[in-house]
């Protein structure tokens, strides 16, 4: 059912939704390194809240289109499953930004934004901080 998870360490965690095991992977190397410990991964959108909910993670970078469902309708239940979480719509198209808000995330994000990702991982990590 769940992709992968691991131990959760006192540095700020995320969760990542997407369809595609090579971005998912990419995703994994570049929260690793900018301090942000991946706990879980998922590709179906039906497993989305359960592992948010099991994992409770400060950020959850949420894929536009998963299987099954879209990121954007999984957006309320995501949002329902961890409250405090920062969840980021993870997207190639760039015209769903407004939906995404309206559906609950914190921030549409390009896939190939790696320096816009960067600047809301510094948000999430003064989030936790502030905790």
């Amino acid at each position: 059912m769940f992709g992968h998870s691991v131990t959760v360490t006192s540095r700020p965690t995320a969760v990542i939704c997407d369809d595609h095991p090579e971005l998912v992977q990419l995703a994994e190397l570049w929260l690793e390194g900018a301090g942000v410990q991946p706990v879980g991964s998922v590709e179906h959108a039906r497993d989305v809240g359960r592992l948010c909910r099991r994992l409770a993670p400060d950020l959850v970078l949420l894929d536009e289109e998963l299987v099954g469902e879209s990121g954007i309708d999984s957006l309320p239940e995501v949002r329902e499953s961890v409250p405090g979480a920062f969840i980021v719509l993870w997207t190639i198209d760039p015209d769903v930004g407004q939906a995404a808000l309206d559906a609950g995330a914190d921030a549409c994000l390009a896939k190939d934004d790696f320096a816009g990702l960067d600047r809301l991982v510094a948000l999430v990590r003064a989030r936790v901080r502030r905790g």
